[in-house]
């Protein structure tokens, strides 16, 4: 929703300040605050993922070699393993 408010209100707004030049000036910073947005969600979706990721490799060692043998035979990790995962996650 916000996204779709950053593209479309600056060409209204400059469209009313300036007539079509001031539409297309507006939609060009639109654009560039649109595309600003979306690289900052991703660069926090990433962070995000790192995080998990370091947390996952410090409780995987937790396991035992009855748990590991069980992951291997069914995919499935234990109870207790996606709660201290998200206990352990740290920002870096």
């Amino acid at each position: 929703m916000i996204v779709l408010a950053v593209l479309v209100l600056p060409p209204v707004l400059g469209y009313l300040a300036g007539g079509a030049t001031g539409a297309f000036v507006g939609f060009g910073l639109g654009a560039a605050g649109s595309a600003a947005a979306l690289q900052t969600m991703r660069k926090r979706r990433s962070q995000r993922m790192m995080e998990y990721s370091v947390a996952v490799d410090r409780i995987f060692r937790e396991l035992t070699l009855q748990d590991r043998a069980a992951l291997r035979v069914s995919g499935q990790l234990p109870d207790w393993f996606l709660s201290r995962v998200l206990a352990a996650r740290r920002p870096l």
